[in-house]
């Protein structure tokens, strides 16, 4: 993993990318390629890879007439 491209997410988001969270599902170039995204969009990891924990879809309620 580049160390230029972890300091760099750091210094853009002020925190460090989680590598101990993505380190046993993505190889080395996945990872920095992620970091490229996010440097690129400038979004964190968990704003482009995470799901929201509450999700504001709506349902098209139907109802049925007996």
């Amino acid at each position: 993993m580049q160390y230029k491209l972890l300091k760099e997410y750091a210094e853009a988001f002020g925190k460090d990318f989680p590598v101990s969270s993505v380190k046993d599902t993505m190889n080395h170039y996945e990872v920095t390629r992620t970091i490229q995204e996010c440097l690129e969009k400038g979004k964190t990891y968990e704003e482009l890879y995470t799901a929201p924990a509450s999700s504001n879809t709506s349902v098209a309620k139907t109802s049925t007439t007996k």
